[in-house]
């Protein structure tokens, strides 16, 4: 009776937190960045016809979201406002993390750290700041990618590594931390699956080289190293300095704040103390903030919120 009643609870907290999400991100107004509507534009011609480009004639790839874009154009032709599109996909993608979340803590034996994780994501003003964009989407593809290689299910989860890659040039850091994994656990039997990540790559970037000739955007190049350059680091500041920035902002709002890089220090001792089998999150999670602080990027609001759900399954 006494576990009946918990699940019970447990549900009504799930779901409170679902409607809180979804009530206050349909509230916000939708994401005014330019990289935003970018996107909305090529989304656009694509649906009208005219290609996947931003000017008529023009084959040149502008967009860092080739996924995205793709999925904006097919549901367009049922709802033709893009940016209230985009925002309500951002929206419902964000919703969906929440359970994905709380399954990863469950599956592991961590329930009480999974709802403490949902929580924290569901109520996260970093996700608000991003919605309108891919960036919740492309969250919900890493997270299912970890979900499914917990719940051993390798071809599901090099399925959302390849998408991930697809929605986010960084995803190949997705990619190569689940291979990586499934190389250790199950050696040349994760070949399969490497073909499945291989096959949804390739088949974009062959796209992308016949029709815009660079596998890369055309602001790939521009945006690394930005923040070692005085006209933009200047006035926007690095990756890793908005790090230290949105800590500042939480710790301002409240002091208790500091107790999480102790716990989260210990959980990652724990955690490679006892070689637990989520470790590849883990790895993740660092490879992605080690690898924007080398690039020099500038701190962009849509880059952080990645790592806000999967830091927070470290604790325990």
């Amino acid at each position: 009776m006494h576990e009946r009643q918990n699940r019970v609870w447990i549900r009504l907290w799930l779901l409170g937190m679902l409607w809180s999400t979804l009530f206050f991100s349909l509230r916000t107004h939708s994401s005014t960045f330019d990289d935003a509507y970018i996107t909305y534009r090529y989304a656009r011609n694509i649906a009208s016809g005219q290609g996947f480009t931003y000017n008529k004639g023009e084959m040149v790839l502008g967009t860092t979201t080739p996924l995205y874009t793709l999925l904006l154009a097919g549901l367009s032709r049922l709802w033709s406002d893009i940016p209230k599109l985009s925002h309500y996909i951002s929206s419902y993608a964000w919703l969906l993390c929440i359970p994905v979340l709380y399954r990863i803590g469950r599956s592991q034996g961590h329930e009480e750290a999974g709802l403490a994780a949902s929580a924290v994501l569901s109520s996260n003003a970093l996700f608000v700041n991003a919605l309108g964009m891919e960036t919740s989407l492309y969250i919900l593809l890493i997270l299912l990618t970890f979900y499914f290689y917990l719940h051993n299910s390798p071809n599901l989860a090099s399925l959302c590594a390849g998408l991930a890659f697809v929605a986010r040039w960084d995803g190949v850091l997705v990619v190569g931390v689940f291979l990586f994994a499934e190389f250790l656990r199950h050696r040349w039997r994760m070949l399969y699956p490497s073909l499945i990540c291989i096959l949804i790559i390739l088949t974009w970037l062959t796209y992308s080289h016949i029709v815009f000739g660079s596998i890369f955007p055309n602001t790939f190049f521009a945006k690394v190293g930005q923040s070692t350059k005085t006209e933009f680091g200047g006035e926007m500041g690095a990756f890793a300095q908005g790090i230290i920035l949105y800590a500042s902002e939480a710790y301002n709002v409240s002091q208790l704040f500091i107790l999480l890089p102790l716990f989260g220090a210990t959980g990652i001792v724990i955690a490679l103390a006892r070689k637990v089998h989520w470790w590849p999150i883990l790895l993740w999670t660092t490879g992605y903030a080690v690898g924007y602080t080398i690039l020099g990027v500038l701190r962009f609001a849509w880059y952080y919120p990645p790592l806000i759900p999967v830091s927070y399954t470290h604790l325990r």
